[in-house]
């Protein structure tokens, strides 16, 4: 082989490449989806037909290929909770907002609403006969039901806002799809089968996505084919997309999402979140009020009906309408307090036994074997305690995440300080190998001149 340049020329060409590999690192440093690049450096293969000392001596060196470093087990991990964190934090958001609708530590609140109606019927048994006292019931009975009519108003609006969210959330996860199928168009385009760049984008796009739904993420031996699934749904494959969509059941007052004409259900990411807290908190919160007032209205009304007013007025309903977004006082009493029914006997208006047994009803269990006050009060910690899961699933997540984001960064991320010193090394390999082509010039130098 004797004196060779390309030695030399090799070394040079290999200490180059690692330059703009640390430059790339560098200037990725503060890129969370980058993952670290390595030059893979390997020697020349010796040519065919060389034997002797020189077959000993080898080619040179070369750059294989330049790798990511990367965990992919840490990968999965951090986006399975990223898609925890998305969750918790949906369904966290949707319930501040019903616990807000409620307000039970505000002033007239429906806990504080309903003991006033039934201590305003206790009031009105001492004194049937007077008018002031038979507005004040009809009055905190007027209150209650404007109060429960309110709310479920509200509740509604919660349900719509919801919807609008989920209805986001969906647009966002069709555009992340359409982004990853991009960049696989692009990576089917490129002359190479590791195109790191290419990739490290479409990891941030699958890191976007996980916080929407729990994917399912299969590659193959081609960059570009692989897939992404959630459930037994396809929405990626290769460069092509099936787009989420929603159906609303309005039998069921629910949601249902579809992709590739099959129906799915996320069980994780902020889509799922808000899904099901769209689909079982609020429904279920509603459904349990509508329970509590329809029996109110229907307990109120049988012992009303039974009565008397003082003009000898009865079977006059206290309440109308069947559940909370309906009910109201009946305006026939608004006008005329005379025809509130408090006696058990036409005539006697110094009786009050219909006014006690609507006060009595306050410790009537006949809500689950319940008093209305303790169904409410359980109804009410229910949403409390399904609050607070939310938000401590949401900070255990979070910091579960941030250890395997660290662990992760830890592999693949960029160390600034590691690649300043690596930068030195290749400068001193760099020089090295400049200094042999500088030496390996001289000698032929010196071997020409002799000739």
């Amino acid at each position: 082989m004797g004196l060779d340049f390309n030695v030399a020329l090799t070394g040079l060409s290999v200490g180059e490449k690692m330059i703009s590999v640390a430059q790339n690192n560098i200037a990725n440093a503060q890129n969370s989806s980058y993952a670290r690049q390595r030059a893979e450096v390997n020697v020349v293969g010796i040519t065919q037909g060389t034997s002797g000392v020189n077959s000993q001596l080898g080619s040179g060196a070369i750059v294989e290929e330049i790798s990511r470093i990367r965990d992919e087990l840490f990968i999965q991990q951090s986006r399975t909770e990223l898609g925890s964190i998305g969750y918790y934090s949906a369904a966290k958001d949707v319930l501040s907002n019903i616990e807000t609708v409620f307000n039970e530590t505000g002033e007239n609140s429906i806990s504080d609403l309903m003991q006033n109606f039934f201590n305003s019927f206790e009031e009105v048994s001492k004194f049937p006969e007077q008018s002031s006292y038979r507005l004040s019931a009809i009055y905190s009975g007027k209150m209650l039901s404007d109060k429960l009519r309110g709310v479920t108003q509200q509740l509604d609006e919660v349900k719509n806002q919801t919807d609008q969210k989920l209805t986001t959330e969906i647009t966002q996860v069709n555009q992340l799809l359409k982004k990853i199928a991009d960049v696989n168009k692009r990576i089917e385009n490129v002359q190479t089968d590791k195109p790191n760049a290419l990739m490290d984008e479409r990891d941030k796009y699958l890191d976007e996505l996980s916080s929407y739904v729990d994917v399912q993420v299969k590659y193959t031996t081609k960059p570009q084919d692989m897939s992404i699934k959630v459930g037994n749904a396809t929405l990626l494959a290769g460069t092509n997309t099936y787009d989420v969509k929603a159906m609303y059941v309005k039998e069921r007052d629910e949601w249902v999402l579809g992709a590739s004409d099959v129906q799915f259900k996320p069980k994780a990411g902020s889509l799922a979140g808000t899904l099901n807290t769209r689909n079982g908190y609020i429904a279920t919160y509603q459904n349990d009020l509508n329970k509590l007032v329809n029996n109110l209205i229907n307990e109120v009304n049988t012992i009303h009906n039974s009565g008397y007013g003082m003009d000898g007025s009865t079977g006059l309903d206290f309440f109308q309408g069947t559940d909370s977004r309906t009910i109201k006082i009946n305006a026939v009493l608004e006008s005329n307090p005379e025809k509130l029914a408090l006696s058990s006997e036409n005539g006697v208006i110094g009786n009050s036994d219909i006014a006690k047994a609507i006060a009595d009803l306050k410790e009537k269990p006949f809500m689950d074997s319940k008093p209305p006050a303790n169904f409410y009060q359980e109804y009410t910690s229910r949403l409390a305690m399904d609050l607070n899961i939310a938000k401590q699933n949401e900070e255990i997540h979070t910091d579960i995440q941030k250890s395997l984001e660290s662990q992760r960064q830890g592999v693949q991320g960029v160390n600034v300080d590691e690649e300043m010193s690596n930068l030195l090394m290749v400068q001193k390999f760099y020089q090295a190998n400049a200094k042999t082509l500088s030496t390996t010039k001289d000698m032929l130098d010196q071997l020409f001149s002799i000739i």
